[in-house]
């Protein structure tokens, strides 16, 4: 698949609420709640996020554009920048800011076609520029192995674990870090 990886705009807000609604269950294990990811969904994933997200200097948001079907987004990623005051995370990232890939999804029949590996790097990249000096940091679901090789195949090492709640089911996330190179 084709893609084209470029920041997204107040333009790509339907479609980003589309997409996010078909590939956020994609990453949720097996036994989760139907009505719990409908409700992270509707919580977190709806047009006024996105738009915060795409408006905001503390935040980048990638959409990968499928050059074989105009208009459609194939795959999104959502890096942030800050400083984190949960003690448990602190000791996971650090004191000083530190980029969390908060979201990196791709629509299910475009797996395994590089849009995924397109995304990271853009984002890594605009990591490198934007914010040189701090370590990049995620959280996938504990038993999803495909994303944890994934990332340890970009430079990820796992560094501890944490708990993410999606709706009010609590699930058991490992959290992986991205150190900043050192010359």
């Amino acid at each position: 698949m084709e893609t084209t990886i470029r920041r997204a705009t107040a333009a790509d807000l339907e479609g980003l609420v589309e997409l996010a609604a078909a590939t956020f269950p994609l990453a949720c294990p097996e036994g989760t709640a139907p009505e719990a990811i409908t409700a992270h969904v509707a919580a977190h994933l709806g047009p006024e996020s996105f738009a915060r997200w795409t408006a905001s200097a503390d935040h980048v948001l990638l959409v990968a554009e499928d050059a074989d079907v105009p208009g459609r987004l194939a795959g999104y990623a959502l890096l942030a920048c800050y400083r984190t005051t949960d003690p448990g995370m602190v000791r996971l990232v650090g004191e000083g800011p530190a980029v969390e890939l908060s979201k990196i999804y791709v629509r299910a029949d475009a797996h395994g076609s590089g849009v995924a590996t397109a995304l990271l790097a853009a984002g890594l990249d605009l990591v490198s520029t934007t914010w040189p000096d701090a370590p990049v940091w995620l959280g996938t679901h504990s038993t999803n192995l495909r994303a944890q090789r994934f990332y340890r195949k970009h430079d990820f090492e796992l560094a501890g674990t944490r708990t993410f709640f999606v709706g009010d089911e609590a699930q058991d996330d490992v959290v992986m870090l991205r150190r900043v190179p050192t010359v």
